[in-house]
């Protein structure tokens, strides 16, 4: 067919940027490289199609600026998949997250869910990862940290994955925003994996977030997958926290992807005989920002200080209005500490016939929360 088939129309900009990309995306790891390097160089896929000379290095590209047919059968691919809802975004659109553009290997293609008219750069994003085989205590870290993040005005970036990911993302729900959290698949958007958090999928993008991934909405949710969705999670933040990590965690990797782009690591220490936190801890000893609660994010990310101490100046109020005396003792007792054991505070307040009942109510209005060692502590200092 030639170049003058009136059947086939003209491009646009950006019907090139994502039928470029979805080539590229097809290709191999070394020709995506290259293709980002032209993309940075010339900023645009549309730049490189008016001057095809420039692909030479990169075969696949050429012969697609060349060939109409296979342009308009990918573009009606990707009409379809924008017609079941799941829209795409190519290297060098102007939606394009800026953050994740700028990393080694960026995705030449990305599709999503969600709304991406907003500026993801206008807002901290800190990707908050660990096992999916986390205990109850990691999961509570993972929900209370994501809750004060998006309480900030920050967006949590994970993998939706069990434990850790699942606890992060509904944190960040509960915190609110208008962009609270992103999570990335490791598989097509046709589906999600693990399936038992559609419903979850369905919350986040119900409370303004998005939900990105790197593969064809078909794709399948192969093990070596999650190494690429590992890289975009990295690449969406400014820093990954790690929460509750084991030697083998994948949560690592997304640190060492986070390290490789100059993003910020930070690890939540654990017990040296828990090998729950046994990779978290080799990561604070390689030099990993050691974060012991949100305090320690906010010095981290002065940006996300002063919305987060006007949330809980506000939290605060609310909440000891309806405290007894009692009950406030209580709380100013756990504010001079980070935790104490369960003993030695029943000990101080030997002489309150109710600490039992007002330290149970405290705990249900998750004011304070119970740790391993039998301790107690304030959620907010979590």
């Amino acid at each position: 067919m030639c170049s003058g088939d009136v059947r086939l129309r003209r491009l646009s900009d950006q019907n090139i940027s994502q039928v470029s990309g979805l080539v590229a995306a097809r290709a191999s790891a070394k020709s995506q490289i290259l293709y980002a390097a032209l993309i940075r160089e010339h900023s645009h896929a549309a730049a490189l199609w008016s001057r095809p000379e420039l692909c030479q290095d990169f075969p696949e590209l050429f012969r697609l600026i060349k060939d109409l047919v296979t342009q308009e059968a990918l573009l009606e691919r990707i009409n379809f998949w924008n017609s079941k809802g799941i829209k795409t975004v190519g290297l060098g659109d102007e939606q394009y997250p800026a953050r994740l553009s700028l990393i080694y290997q960026p995705p030449p293609l990305l599709f999503y869910k969600g709304d991406l008219s907003r500026d993801l750069t206008a807002r901290v994003s800190l990707g908050i990862v660990g096992s999916r085989r986390a205990d109850s205590f990691g999961c509570d870290l993972a929900f209370q940290f994501g809750r004060g993040v998006a309480q900030a005005g920050g967006c949590v970036v994970s993998g939706l994955a069990l434990g850790v990911d699942a606890h992060a993302h509904r944190g960040a729900l509960e915190g609110g925003g208008e962009l609270p959290t992103i999570a990335v698949l490791g598989n097509g958007l046709f589906s999600v994996y693990p399936a038992v958090h559609y419903r979850l999928a369905d919350q986040i993008l119900n409370s303004g977030g998005l939900i990105f991934s790197q593969f064809e909405p078909d794709e399948k949710p192969y093990p070596s997958n999650f190494l690429n969705r590992n890289r975009v999670i990295a690449g969406l933040s400014q820093g990954v926290l790690v929460i509750q990590a084991s030697q083998r965690s994948g949560s690592l990797v997304t640190a060492r992807y986070a390290l490789e782009e100059g993003r910020d690591v930070m690890a939540v220490p654990g017990a040296i005989n828990d090998g729950h936190f046994s990779g978290s801890n080799n990561l604070i000893k390689q030099g990993a920002h050691l974060v012991g609660s949100l305090e320690d994010l906010w010095d981290l990310f002065p940006d996300l200080r002063v919305k987060a101490e006007a949330a809980e100046k506000k939290g605060g109020l609310e909440s000891e209005e309806t405290l007894s005396p009692s009950q406030q003792m209580i709380l100013s007792a756990l504010q001079r500490v980070k935790c104490v054991a369960y003993d030695s505070l029943a000990q101080q307040f030997s002489e309150v016939p109710s600490f039992a009942a007002d330290l149970l109510q405290l705990e249900l209005n998750e004011l304070i929360v119970r740790l391993p060692g039998n301790q107690v502590a304030l959620r907010t200092l979590l």
